[in-house]
Protein backbone atom coordinates (compact mmCIF):
# COMPACT_ATOMS: atom_id res chain seq x y z
CA UNK A 1 0.00 0.00 0.00
CA UNK A 2 0.91 3.72 -0.72
CA UNK A 3 -0.11 6.85 0.87
CA UNK A 4 -0.89 10.10 -1.09
CA UNK A 5 -2.15 13.08 -0.41
CA UNK A 6 -4.96 14.43 -3.15
CA UNK A 7 -5.91 18.09 -3.23
CA UNK A 8 -9.19 18.83 -4.93
CA UNK A 9 -10.17 22.00 -5.58
CA UNK A 10 -13.00 24.42 -6.85
CA UNK A 11 -16.26 22.31 -6.85
CA UNK A 12 -14.14 19.49 -7.04
CA UNK A 13 -13.90 19.50 -3.16
CA UNK A 14 -17.47 18.24 -2.55
CA UNK A 15 -16.12 14.51 -3.70
CA UNK A 16 -13.66 14.99 -0.53
CA UNK A 17 -14.47 11.72 1.46
CA UNK A 18 -14.63 13.22 5.26
CA UNK A 19 -15.95 17.10 4.24
CA UNK A 20 -16.20 19.45 1.65
CA UNK A 21 -14.64 21.93 3.71
CA UNK A 22 -11.28 19.72 3.70
CA UNK A 23 -7.85 21.35 2.61
CA UNK A 24 -7.24 17.86 1.12
CA UNK A 25 -6.99 14.14 2.24
CA UNK A 26 -4.78 11.12 2.66
CA UNK A 27 -5.75 7.95 1.04
CA UNK A 28 -4.11 4.76 1.12
CA UNK A 29 -4.05 3.19 -2.49
CA UNK A 30 -2.27 0.39 -4.18
CA UNK A 31 1.41 -0.16 -4.92
CA UNK A 32 1.08 1.00 -8.92
CA UNK A 33 -2.26 3.06 -8.85
CA UNK A 34 -2.41 5.93 -11.43
CA UNK A 35 -3.89 9.20 -11.05
CA UNK A 36 -7.05 7.74 -13.26
CA UNK A 37 -7.72 4.92 -10.44
CA UNK A 38 -7.20 7.98 -8.07
CA UNK A 39 -9.93 10.43 -9.62
CA UNK A 40 -12.23 7.30 -9.73
CA UNK A 41 -11.39 6.04 -6.09
CA UNK A 42 -13.34 9.92 -5.44
CA UNK A 43 -15.74 9.74 -8.06
CA UNK A 44 -13.98 12.93 -10.22
CA UNK A 45 -15.58 12.88 -13.63
CA UNK A 46 -12.42 12.79 -15.84
CA UNK A 47 -13.86 15.48 -18.47
CA UNK A 48 -14.22 17.59 -15.63
CA UNK A 49 -10.13 18.06 -14.67
CA UNK A 50 -8.53 20.38 -16.25
CA UNK A 51 -4.60 20.50 -15.01
CA UNK A 52 -3.58 17.02 -12.88
CA UNK A 53 -0.47 18.44 -11.08
CA UNK A 54 1.83 15.66 -9.06
CA UNK A 55 4.63 16.84 -6.91
CA UNK A 56 4.44 20.41 -8.58
CA UNK A 57 4.49 18.58 -11.75
CA UNK A 58 2.19 18.43 -14.72
CA UNK A 59 0.74 15.43 -14.94
CA UNK A 60 -1.81 13.03 -16.74
CA UNK A 61 -4.19 10.03 -15.70
CA UNK A 62 -1.44 7.57 -16.48
CA UNK A 63 0.97 8.75 -14.23
CA UNK A 64 1.86 6.40 -11.68
CA UNK A 65 2.11 7.18 -7.93
CA UNK A 66 3.91 6.50 -5.33
CA UNK A 67 4.12 6.86 -1.46
CA UNK A 68 4.15 10.17 0.07
CA UNK A 69 2.96 11.71 -3.32
CA UNK A 70 0.96 15.29 -3.64
CA UNK A 71 -1.43 15.46 -6.38
CA UNK A 72 -3.83 18.47 -6.96
CA UNK A 73 -6.78 18.05 -9.46
CA UNK A 74 -7.76 21.27 -10.81
CA UNK A 75 -11.05 21.82 -12.98
CA UNK A 76 -11.22 24.70 -15.58
CA UNK A 77 -12.18 27.33 -14.24
CA UNK A 78 -15.16 29.57 -14.88
CA UNK A 79 -16.60 33.16 -14.92
CA UNK A 80 -18.06 36.29 -16.27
Amino acid sequence: MIRVFIWLAGPLRNLYKTSPSAKGEEVDLHEGSTVAQLLDHYNVPHDKVHLIVVNRKKAGPATRLKDGDEIRAIPLAAGG
